[in-house]
């Protein structure tokens, strides 16, 4: 009855049923480069590290190549935005060293769409956006959240993982101490890429307040989270 109940409220799709594809490099990130990094020469034609983010040329030279300057890491790993030195820079996490563009006003790359490059790269790094069609035969190669949409969000927002198996998987969200503000319930889901909606509410019914949440998702011995940015 409760796995009922949640499903009413939250809607779980497999992506298998859906017409939507996926990110598409040339119309959602290179524009991203083209307004931020190439304007400011951070990377253009001639740069020292040989990568230029123009647009002729930087798909080529993102896509399965190693970091000149952190080899053996790529610059982008296809399905895994947390190794690729690109969203690491952008992210600036400080894992391969300080953020991508230089900081300069008015140039630096939005919360948005630094979640935007990590969604391309999380879901396969393509040049151009592929249809739920194509992608059929395509199996996730790992259990993951790839991320939120949008992030931040007012109030509902869709989150997006993949299940390498089929089993019973569970969903709650958390506050940054660890406090349960939603169990979304637990249902039988397939192997593949799926997507879930919160709509902001806690258990009790009532809109959250503005602040980072924790989405964690349980899959037997599996447990992987989350941060998403609610903002009102």
């Amino acid at each position: 009855m409760k796995k009922n109940l949640n499903l009413v409220i939250l809607v779980l799709i497999c992506l298998s049923s859906r017409s939507t594809g996926q990110v598409d490099y040339s119309t959602q990130i290179q524009p991203i480069f083209n307004a931020s990094c190439a304007v400011t020469g951070c990377h253009v034609a001639g740069h020292s590290t040989g990568l230029d983010l123009t647009e002729c040329n930087s798909y080529a030279l993102l896509f399965n190549v190693i970091s000149t300057g952190y080899a053996p890491a790529l610059r982008v790993e296809p399905d895994s935005a947390n190794n690729s030195v690109l969203y690491n820079k952008v992210a600036n996490t400080g894992v391969y060293g300080g953020v991508m563009p230089p900081y300069t006003a008015g140039r630096e790359i939005s919360k948005a769409n630094i979640d935007l490059i990590k969604v391309w790269i999380n879901e396969g790094a393509h040049e151009q956006a592929v249809s739920v069609e194509e992608m059929a035969g395509e199996l996730p190669r790992r259990f993951e959240i790839l991320g939120n949409y949008p992030n931040p969000f007012n109030p509902t927002t869709r989150i997006v993982f993949t299940l390498i198996e089929a089993g019973n998987a569970s969903a709650t969200v958390h506050d940054l101490s660890g406090r349960l503000i939603r169990d979304l319930g637990e249902t039988w889901t397939e192997t593949g890429r799926h997507e879930l909606i919160w709509d902001g509410k806690s258990s009790s019914k009532n809109f959250m307040a503005s602040g980072i949440y924790i989405f964690q998702l349980r899959m037997g011995e599996r447990s992987v989270s989350h941060k998403m940015l609610l903002l009102k």
